[in-house]
């Protein structure tokens, strides 16, 4: 909705000496019509002075900083700004949903000198009588204070103020319910997710992030001379600041387990299986690559050439993966712990910056450590590497896409992600690119930072705004009369899925913003079906996080998608942030 303003109604004051005269007018008929005995002037200026109010209705005035937006038969016709007299359509309609809506803001509700006595106390009663007018002045929202947990889980009591006016009247008044209680409850949710992700308080030296780094970004101990955990250094014995991380590795799968979560990363694939976080499971299916949208209504041209790419049926496929630890964190091992070249005749050979954590199969000169013990469990003081080389691939064509993949999980049960993708350009456009989670049913409470509250698309996005929006997979969802692909958020900086008692946060990792999607459906149910009540929810919560998703075109401009809006670099980076928080 784009605000429309009526410039040229400023005629009040003459509609209304018109109107006097009218008036004036019937008034002198029905005197003379009375003198001479003529009834049908008598009648025609009684029906005159009874009716005449119908169109003075459409007198306006408004005080300066004040705003009316109007309507006509329900449909918007347009507002009026500034001060002055004015006249519009008698038949429009003042809108205003926040008209009495009193939160604790300032400048927007008028204070009439009525006051009531109890005894010793008065109180003052305090009146809107703007009407459906909208303010246009700077004012003051100061919400209530809430009690948030911090990163580390302590609970802290904060409130907010925030200075606010409104520039666009009609997507103030149409774009949602109510603005004000929609702008309390966004100051309040943006809120809660900063406070959650820094500490209350830091100290010099001392981990209070969770992060495994002291504070300054020194060692954990003052005076240190090496990377490793100092504190025997300071004359302590087995002291370790951070949680430590035990590392499990299979022919299947690699496990990496903290004090507050597990992480199950499928050697297969090279995408976690499973992650549960303060034993709450966040995925109830394995992690997907996912590069297929369900097809619009201008897709329909470039629809035929994703199939025959086979772009519905790829997936990931790893090929090496190993585990990247410093050697200085390994602060326990099974029973023992082997470092050798995979060379035999070559001499033993030490850790360098970064130690492969494999079953020896790797390139020779390359230094692995092999844990001898039943389970194969390292114990690391620090964050822990996963690579993957894996590829996008599909059933009987070439490798889509080559993938160089590092997850890096800190003690905190935080995952940083960085994808090195290297695309085959003979393959058409990719629909889009980026992560399909399939969390749990009742994280539903949606949240994020990006251009919303309707959807936008890197070519279509002039209807949305960059803000913070919440809402639920179900609000999120665009019931087009055919299913496809909708509901996408463009240059998202970050991202939160929850339910009651536990978050998962999307955060954005260097200077590329993602594209986020949370729905009720899979691209397949979307994709399969040919009208709205045929679809079937999920059995989870949908999301998606994407390094891009292409546009979506129109078919009005051309049957091609405009190659600045398409998702064809030969190679690209996609990085970010998995954050789980327990609430």
């Amino acid at each position: 909705m784009t605000e429309k303003l009526l410039t040229n109604k400023k005629n009040g004051m003459a509609m209304l000496l018109l109107f006097l005269a009218v008036i004036a007018a019937a008034a002198v008929a029905i005197i003379v019509g009375a003198n001479l005995h003529l009834l049908g002037l008598i009648v025609a200026g009684v029906i005159v002075v009874s009716l005449i109010w119908i169109p003075m209705i459409g007198l306006r005035i408004l005080k300066p900083q004040e705003a009316l937006v109007l309507t006509l038969f329900g449909r918007y016709y347009g507002t009026l700004k500034g001060e002055g007299y004015y006249y519009v359509n008698p038949f429009c309609t003042g809108v205003n949903p926040a008209a009495k809506t009193r939160l604790s803001q300032s400048g927007d509700v008028k204070t009439l000198g009525i006051k009531a006595t109890t005894g010793d106390s008065s109180a003052s009663l305090e009146v809107d009588t703007t009407g459906k007018k909208l303010s246009l002045k700077i004012m003051t929202l100061s919400n209530n204070r809430q009690k948030i947990n911090d990163c580390l889980g302590n609970p802290v009591e904060i409130g907010i103020a925030v200075t606010w006016r409104i520039i666009d009247t009609a997507k103030a008044v149409f774009n949602v319910d109510n603005y004000k209680e929609f702008l309390s409850l966004q100051c309040d949710s943006a809120l809660r997710n900063i406070v959650r992700l820094y500490p209350y308080d830091v100290a010099p030296n001392v981990d209070t992030t969770g992060d495994g780094i002291a504070d300054d970004g020194t060692d954990s101990v003052e005076g240190a001379d090496d990377g490793a955990n100092d504190a025997a250094d300071a004359g302590y014995d087995d002291v370790v600041l951070a949680d430590p991380l035990t590392v499990m590795q299979t022919d299947a799968s690699i496990t990496v387990e903290g004090s507050t979560f597990r992480y199950v990363l499928d050697r297969r694939t090279g995408l976690f299986s499973s992650m549960s976080f303060a034993n709450r499971s966040l995925l109830n299916r394995p992690m997907e690559l996912n590069v297929w949208r369900a097809p619009t209504d201008n897709d329909q041209y470039i629809k035929a050439d994703w199939i025959r790419a086979q772009y519905d049926r790829a997936q990931a496929r790893a090929y090496e993966v190993g585990v990247l630890v410093d050697e200085d964190d390994i602060i326990a091992k099974p029973e023992s712990i082997e470092l050798r070249a995979d060379d035999e005749d070559a001499p033993v050979a030490s850790f360098g910056d970064d130690a492969i954590l494999d079953d020896g199969n790797v390139d020779a000169g390359d230094v692995s450590a092999i844990a001898t013990s039943e389970d194969g469990s390292v114990v690391v003081d620090g964050q822990v590497t996963i690579h993957a080389t894996m590829a996008l691939v599909a059933p009987i064509v070439q490798r889509i896409a080559d993938i160089d993949a590092d997850w890096t999980i800190a003690p905190d049960g935080s995952v940083a992600l960085r994808m090195h993708v290297m695309r085959d350009t003979d393959f058409p456009f990719l629909p889009r690119f980026g992560l399909r989670l399939f969390v749990p049913k009742p994280m539903r409470q949606i949240a994020y930072c990006g251009l919303g509250p309707n959807e936008s698309y890197i070519d279509k996005r002039r209807s949305s705004y960059h803000g913070v929006f919440s809402g639920t997979p179900e609000s999120l969802f665009e019931p087009y009369i055919k299913p496809q692909e909708n509901g996408n958020h463009h240059d998202c900086d970050w991202a939160s899925v929850a339910s009651d008692d536990a978050e998962l946060l999307v955060l954005r990792a260097g200077d590329h913003a993602f594209d986020f999607q949370a729905l009720p459906y899979t691209q397949e149910e979307l994709t399969a079906k040919a009208h709205n009540s045929e679809l079937k929810p999920a059995d989870s919560t949908v999301v998606c996080v994407d390094y891009m998703q292409s546009g979506v075109g129109s078919n009005s401009c051309g049957p091609k998608l405009h190659e600045k809006y398409r998702l064809d670099d030969a190679e690209f980076d996609f990085d970010l942030v998995l954050r789980p928080q327990a609430l």
